[in-house]
């Protein structure tokens, strides 16, 4: 009942603690929070290291941040350098940003973002998909790796190619390597490549 966990860099408030002082390791399993300077992460399941400052969540983790929130199921993070490991599905959601990603790193600090096995980034109406990605939310810049799909919703048209720059800042964008464009506002389709 009402267990705190208190170390330098944080806090983890549970109803029930396992604690093993060899291994620097305390384990929840009804539920907890862990709050640092600026993040409350709530999950199911948690253990934490106090030494290391590493974390790993499970079950209905919520990740509150005054800039951003982050939904997942599985999630790593380390609250002394502050950066997420996601290892399961996860959503993250800042203004106009939406992320989604399966496998990848997100700095809270900075809210950079390196995304892999084909995560999403959309930024309004527009959904860039690729086998990797980079996301800096702050200049807005995005860049995209291997077997890149960017469609636009509004306007209705697609990019489709190997290598990606998106700067949402300047509203442009350029796509190289194996690069065709698909237009089907007017009820055909226009390919250019």
């Amino acid at each position: 009942g009402n267990v705190r966990l208190e170390d330098k860099a944080s806090t983890l408030e549970t109803d029930s603690l396992d604690y093993n002082r060899t291994l620097n390791l305390g384990y929840y399993f009804g539920g907890g929070t862990l709050f640092d300077n600026e993040s409350t992460l709530d999950s199911d399941w948690g253990e934490y290291n106090t030494v290391t400052k590493e974390a790993v969540f499970r079950h209905n983790v919520n990740l509150q941040n005054p800039q951003f929130i982050m939904d997942s199921d599985t999630l790593h993070y380390n609250t002394g350098t502050n950066i997420a490991k996601m290892v399961g599905p996860t959503h993250i959601v800042s203004g106009a940003n939406r992320i989604y990603s399966e496998l990848g790193f997100y700095n809270t600090n900075n809210r950079q973002a390196t995304l892999l096995n084909r995560s999403v980034v959309t930024n309004g109406n527009r959904n860039i998909t690729a086998d990797s990605l980079f996301s800096d939310e702050i200049s807005g810049v995005s860049e995209a790796f291997g077997n890149i799909l960017l469609s636009d919703t509004v306007n209705k048209n697609m990019l489709l190619g190997e290598y990606g720059y998106f700067n949402n800042a300047s509203d442009s964008l350029y796509i190289t390597d194996m690069a065709l464009a698909v237009d089907y506002s007017q009820g055909d389709s226009l390919y250019l490549h």
